[in-house]
């Protein structure tokens, strides 16, 4: 456990370091309005302490699947994670169902649902 958290923090600043390497000019033409506020919340949100994923927090957990607007971070915490990770593999086979058997529907659903 001891080893683990160094571990872990430098992994973070590591991905927070290398997000802003490319872009030291303070703006990316390329970027639509939308993802450079998603970038200055996410700068701002950082600085305020660590940020926590968890891979289809919003689609199931410990004991339940495909509640609206349950998670386990959220009972926990009272709040979704910071970010929210969903698995498309299998989206070229059309069965309508992704990977970890999350109809895609569902997935876009809790996306858009997260971006709001």
């Amino acid at each position: 456990m001891s080893t683990i958290k160094p571990i872990i923090c430098f992994l973070a600043a590591l991905m927070i370091a290398s997000c802003g390497a490319a872009d030291k000019g303070g703006g990316n033409a390329a970027r639509t309005a939308e993802t450079n506020a998603l970038l200055a919340g996410l700068a701002q949100s950082t600085s305020q302490g660590i940020m926590y994923g968890h891979h289809d927090d919003s689609v199931y957990g410990h004991g339940w699947k495909f509640e609206e607007g349950r998670s386990d971070v959220k009972s926990v915490c009272g709040d979704y994670p910071a970010v929210i990770s969903f698995d498309l593999g299998e989206l070229e086979r059309a069965t309508g169902l992704s990977i970890d058997d999350v109809p895609f529907d569902k997935i876009r659903e809790e996306a858009v649902n997260q971006y709001e």
